[in-house]
């Protein structure tokens, strides 16, 4: 009798539990819910998993599919799909891979992620993932692409060395997860939804309070998310430094040297990201103003090029000592030149104009006046 009572008790729980089961999947059925309910529904089947839900929406093209965005502080770049016909529930990664799934019917993980693939593989989502961007670095042997959704554990004794061109002050959600992640942010440039991160955790001082960079990185953010990582098939080359927009979806990439010489340019558009050579010309002033690639370039060669662009030497608002202005420029008639510092890279300032526009050229050396930077100032 006791066997048989222990039985019937057995009988009566399972038959209550699958009641249940039944119940609630009836009440929370996707055809009769309003778009919160689905949230609600999906937020109160995952609570337990840690992750959390930054948006969600239901697919037009698979009838009972609910997709969802995780948060970036849970799961950067993944995504959630909800079949509640099913009573299924799976979290994905970045690269589509489930990594967390619940079942109403099932209590095997291994059977609960077998049918997160079958339903990944049997329903259409290209409409929520087209939005990734395609990352082609082609153009340049050496550099490399990752998907990533988490950050790379950097050096927790990393320190910035005290030169000068760091900014410890952050712009972007996405340069301060990289700090926090024990990595020194160089530049942060946002364009539209993507936000671009170049970092490093190896820095050399040179002088002056100029660093050298190596092992530099981009992390690519959508949206606060980590898309993706670029990176060089050279774990300690020096090609990837500081970013610098240009308009147009231009991000040029510096090398970390101390001449600070451009490496390439990434172009970036809504569904795309292309890396390409630095441009002959480079347009500022909404396409106004052009100035010709002369990184690298003697200033007394540099200059030569900026005047077949239209540029013209602007005469020193103020007289310059003639202790700062070296006899090599003098003797050579460059009549723009500001001024040298004298000491550490010996940087020098010219200035030109155009239209109303200014042009400031920045040199180092002291023998050759190097062209390490410029920049245009344009008219309101």
């Amino acid at each position: 009798m006791l066997k048989v009572g222990v039985l019937m008790f057995k009988l009566v729980t399972t038959s209550l539990i699958l009641a249940l089961v039944t119940t609630f999947m009836s009440q929370h059925k996707i055809h009769a819910q309003t778009p919160d309910q689905f949230d609600y529904w999906i937020t109160h089947s995952i609570q337990e998993s840690g992750f959390e839900i930054e948006g969600c929406e239901a697919n037009n093209a698979n009838n009972g599919i609910t997709f969802c965005r995780t948060s970036s502080s849970t799961l950067p770049g993944g995504y959630i799909l909800a079949d509640i016909n099913q009573g299924l529930i799976c979290v994905l990664n970045i690269r589509s891979i489930p990594i967390w799934g619940k079942s109403a019917y099932i209590f095997s993980d291994r059977e609960v992620f077998s049918k997160c693939d079958e339903l990944l593989s049997a329903f259409d989502l290209s409409d929520e993932l087209n939005d990734r961007p395609v990352v082609d670095l082609s153009v340049l042997p050496g550099f490399i692409y990752n998907e990533l959704s988490l950050l790379p554990v950097g050096n927790p004794d990393v320190q910035n060395g005290g030169c000068l061109s760091i900014d410890d002050s952050f712009r972007t959600v996405a340069g301060e997860t990289l700090a926090e992640n024990d990595w020194v942010v160089l530049s942060e440039i946002t364009i539209s939804k993507y936000s671009l991160i170049s970092f490093t955790e190896t820095m050399h001082r040179y002088t002056s309070s100029i660093c050298d960079v190596e092992g530099g990185k981009i992390a690519i953010f959508e949206n606060e998310n980590l898309i993706g990582l670029i990176s060089t098939e050279n774990p300690s080359s020096n090609w990837i430094s500081y970013l610098e927009y240009h308009e147009g979806g231009r991000v040029r990439i510096f090398d970390g040297s101390y001449e600070k010489v451009p490496v390439a340019d990434l172009v970036v558009t809504p569904d795309a990201i292309t890396l390409e050579p630095v441009p002959n010309y480079t347009s500022f002033c909404s396409g106004r103003e052009l100035v010709p690639n002369v990184y690298g370039l003697d200033i007394r060669d540099a200059r030569e090029q900026l005047f077949q662009a239209g540029w013209v030497p602007a005469s020193p608002e103020e007289e310059v000592e003639p202790r700062f202005l070296p006899s090599s420029l003098i003797e050579n008639g460059v009549s723009e030149a500001l001024g040298c510092g004298g000491t550490g890279l010996n940087y020098c300032g010219f200035k030109y104009q155009h239209l109303g526009a200014q042009l400031n050229v920045t040199s180092v050396g002291e023998i050759e006046y190097l062209v390490a930077d410029f920049e245009v100032i344009c008219p309101d």
